[in-house]
């Protein structure tokens, strides 16, 4: 499917969910600069985490308190946008939680509250927010996915289903849905620098800000799915002929402290 990359190349109105902080806070800040106005949610109370210290910016960016995986509070969430005639074009779908459930033993709660944030919050946004774009017939959602969709983890098997579960979800909506002017798209990380993440500093790791203005830049894109960063995420790509234990041992030397 072949879109047209001015399609969205003016000022828009943006939802970012998981807005408080890492990738999101910097998603909102670097949409604020790029002109758009920026609507951000997260469980966090904390209002101020934008970082702007234009006028012109914060007079642009909104936010609510909401956590993603309550209906109920999307739901106000939504009254607080309709109340304010804030129609949105993009809702990137940030939020994520990570918990090491897998320790001495699988902690089947703390995997099924991993994938209720990450993957369940996630599709009750969509399904609050498709009927409002099909009416306009145009509008973006896109969801923040990882490479770990590709690997299993060590650490996180709620993490891995959510972020798989996440990424197949998107390709069967934009099956479904998905037009010119109504697109699912979708963005896989590879690791960032982020609360996170738990390993060494390195050049293949970037700063949150730096994907941030990539994710900006996407917007306007024609594809689909953007990979990012490009030489990590097309490595891992190419050792899928890899076993599972030997990826992990090789991966665990290079990047984990």
């Amino acid at each position: 499917m072949k879109y047209i990359k001015t399609c969205y190349d003016f000022p828009m109105n943006i939802c970012v969910t998981g807005a408080s902080k890492g990738l999101g806070r910097e998603l909102c800040k670097e949409l604020l600069k790029a002109g758009h106005s920026v609507w951000g949610v997260a469980r966090s109370r904390a209002a101020e985490f934008c970082g702007s210290e234009s006028p012109g910016e914060l007079n642009r960016f909104h936010y609510t308190q909401c956590d993603v995986a309550d209906s109920v509070s999307i739901g106000r969430w939504m009254q607080e946008m309709q109340q304010a005639k804030f129609h949105p074009d993009v809702i990137i779908l940030n939020a994520a939680i990570q918990h090491n459930d897998l320790g001495s033993t699988f902690d089947a709660a703390a995997a099924a509250e991993t994938i209720n944030v990450n993957l369940a919050g996630s599709l009750h946004c969509i399904s609050a927010f498709l009927p409002q774009l099909q009416a306009r017939k145009h509008g973006q959602i896109i969801a923040i996915t990882s490479t770990i969709k590709w690997r299993p983890s060590r650490r996180s098997a709620g993490y891995a289903a959510s972020k798989a579960g996440l990424s197949m979800a998107m390709r069967s909506l934009r099956l479904k849905y998905g037009t010119k002017a109504l697109r699912f798209r979708e963005v896989c990380f590879g690791p960032l620098q982020t609360s996170m993440w738990e390993g060494k500093q390195s050049l293949l790791i970037p700063s949150p800000d730096k994907a941030a203005a990539r994710v900006a830049s996407f917007l306007t894109g024609n594809r689909d799915t953007l990979c990012y960063p490009f030489l990590s995420t097309w490595l891992l790509r190419l050792s899928h002929w890899l076993p599972d234990s030997l990826f992990t041992a090789i991966s665990n030397h290079l990047l984990l402290k």
